[in-house]
C-alpha cells in the first residue's frame, strides 16, 4: 500500500478523500491511495451485510422449527382427541344399552304428565288472571258504591241531611243575620244605613295595593280573577301588602287613578262608608234586618224538598248498585264452579284412560300392566280396594319378570302377616 507524503492531513470521511486537493493541503493526494481506501469500505459493507443474511436465516430456520413443533403438537392432541371420542362412544355402548319397550312407554307416560302438568299449570294461571280482573272489577265497583253510601260521616249525606232540617236552617239563617260586622252603621251618600238591613252590600277582602288619601286600592280575593278594587272611605290604616280579612262595603261608580309610572287606571270601586252612631229609629231598622223573609223561608224549604229528592234517588242507586254487585258475585262464583267442575271432569277422564291402558296390557300379560293393577287395587286407587286381586296381579307380574312387583308381592304378605300377628 501507498505510504502518505509528509505534510499531508486526512479527514475521516470517505467524502473528504474526494476532495479537491486544495482542500486537503498543499500536496496532492496520490490517486492509487483513494482507490485502496474506496474497496476496503467496500469490503467491510460487504462483510456487514453478509453476517444480517446469516442472522436472518438462523432466525428463520428457528421460526420454521418452532412451527413444525406446533405442528406436531397439533397432530399429537388431534389424535389425542379422537381416542377420546372412541372411548366415550364405547362407554355409550356398554353402559347404555338400547332402552325397552317398558322404558319408552314410561318415558312417554312422564311425558304425558309432564304435558298435564304443564295444561294445568296453564289453565291455573288462566283462572288466576280471571280472578284478578274480576278482583279488579270489584274493587271499582266497591269504590262506586262507596260514593253512593250514606255513612254517618259522609259529607254529602251530612248536608243533605242539614238541607232537610227547615226549622235547623231557619235558626241558623236568623243568628247569620244576628252577627254584626264592625262598623254595622255607616253614613254613605249623606244617609245612614245599617249594613245587615242593606242587600246591597258585598263582602271584600285583599291584599292593599295602595293607600290614598281617599281610600285603599286592593287586589281582591272575592273575585275569580283577582281584580284591582278600590275601597272609598276606609278608615283603617294598613300598609302596603298587608293582608285585610273580609269586610262589607257598598258598589259604587269606578274609580279613575294614575300608576306610579304616569299611566291612567280605571278600576271597580267600592264605598266602605263612614261610620257613624245609630239613628233614633235603629231597633226598629235592625229587627227588620234580622227577620226572615217570606222569601228567604222559601228557598230554605225549596232547598229541603230538593235534598229530600236526592237522598231518596241515591237511596234507590245505591239499592240498584247493591243487587248488581250481589249479582256480579254470583256470576263469579258461577264461573268459578264451572272452571273447577271441568278440571275435575278432565282429570277424571285422564284417570280413565290410564286405568283403561293399565287393564289392557295387564290383560296382555305386560309386567308393568300387571304391576300397576296391584297397585291399584292394594292402593283403591281408581278401582274398589282387593287385596285378593292385588296380590294375584303381583305374582302375575312377578312371573313376568318385574322385580319391583315381587318386592310389592312381598311387602304386602308382611304387612298382612303382621297384621294378623297384632290380632
Amino acid at each position: 500500500m501507498n505510504q502518505a507524503p509528509s505534510g499531508a492531513t486526512w479527514w475521516p470521511s470517505a467524502r473528504a478523500e474526494y476532495a479537491a486537493p486544495t482542500a486537503l493541503g498543499t500536496n496532492a493526494v496520490p490517486k492509487s491511495f483513494c482507490v485502496g481506501r474506496l474497496g476496503q469500505a467496500a469490503c467491510q459493507k460487504q462483510i456487514f451485510l453478509d453476517n444480517e443474511n446469516m442472522s436472518a436465516q438462523k432466525t428463520l430456520h428457528a421460526i420454521e422449527a418452532e412451527f413444525a413443533s406446533c405442528s406436531r403438537h397439533l397432530l399429537f392432541a388431534s389424535l389425542a382427541l379422537t381416542c377420546l371420542t372412541f372411548q366415550l362412544h364405547a362407554q355409550n355402548l356398554i353402559y347404555h344399552p338400547p332402552v325397552t319397550a317398558q322404558q319408552q312407554w314410561n318415558g312417554q307416560q312422564a311425558y304425558q304428565q309432564q304435558q298435564r302438568q304443564y295444561e294445568m299449570e296453564k289453565k291455573q294461571q288462566e283462572i288466576q288472571d280471571q280472578i284478578d280482573n274480576l278482583n279488579s272489577e270489584i274493587d271499582s265497583k266497591s269504590n262506586a258504591l262507596e260514593k253512593l253510601l250514606l255513612p254517618k260521616g259522609n259529607p254529602w249525606f251530612l248536608s243533605a241531611c242539614e238541607k232537610t232540617n227547615v226549622a235547623e236552617r231557619l235558626k241558623e239563617l236568623g243568628e247569620q243575620k244576628r252577627q254584626l260586622p264592625k262598623d254595622p252603621w255607616r253614613e254613605i251618600d249623606g244617609k245612614k244605613v245599617f249594613v245587615r238591613g242593606d242587600a246591597g252590600f258585598t263582602a271584600y277582602a285583599g291584599k292593599v295595593l295602595q293607600t290614598t288619601p281617599h281610600g285603599i286600592l286592593i287586589q281582591s280575593y272575592t273575585s275569580i280573577n283577582m281584580e284591582t278594587v278600590f275601597i272609598k272611605n276606609f278608615p283603617y290604616v294598613y300598609g302596603d301588602g298587608t293582608e285585610i280579612p273580609f269586610f262589607p262595603a257598598h258598589p259604587c261608580e269606578p274609580y279613575s287613578y294614575t300608576t306610579i309610572l304616569g299611566a291612567s287606571e280605571t278600576v271597580n270601586a267600592a264605598d266602605y262608608g263612614t261610620p257613624c252612631s245609630p239613628p233614633s229609629n235603629a231597633d226598629e231598622i235592625e229587627a227588620a234586618a234580622f227577620r226572615i223573609t217570606p222569601e228567604e223561608e222559601s228557598k230554605i224549604k225549596k232547598d229541603a224538598d230538593t235534598a229530600l229528592t236526592e237522598i231518596t234517588n241515591a237511596q234507590a242507586e245505591l239499592a240498584t248498585a247493591r243487587k248488581n254487585l250481589k249479582d256480579f258475585f254470583q256470576k263469579f262464583e258461577d264461573e268459578k264452579q264451572a272452571v273447577l267442575k271441568a278440571q275435575e271432569q278432565k282429570k277424571k277422564a285422564v284417570q280413565d284412560n290410564v286405568l283403561k291402558w293399565n287393564q289392557q296390557q295387564a290383560d296382555n300379560g305386560d309386567a308393568y300392566g300387571l304391576l300397576r293393577m296391584g297397585e291399584r287395587y292394594r292402593d283403591g286407587d281408581g278401582v274398589p280396594k282387593d287385596l285378593a286381586k292385588s296380590r294375584e296381579y303381583l305374582a302375575k307380574a312377578a312371573a313376568a319378570g318385574s322385580t319391583d312387583a315381587a318386592d310389592e308381592l312381598s311387602k304386602l304378605n308382611q304387612a298382612s302377616t303382621n297384621s294378623m300377628t297384632a290380632q
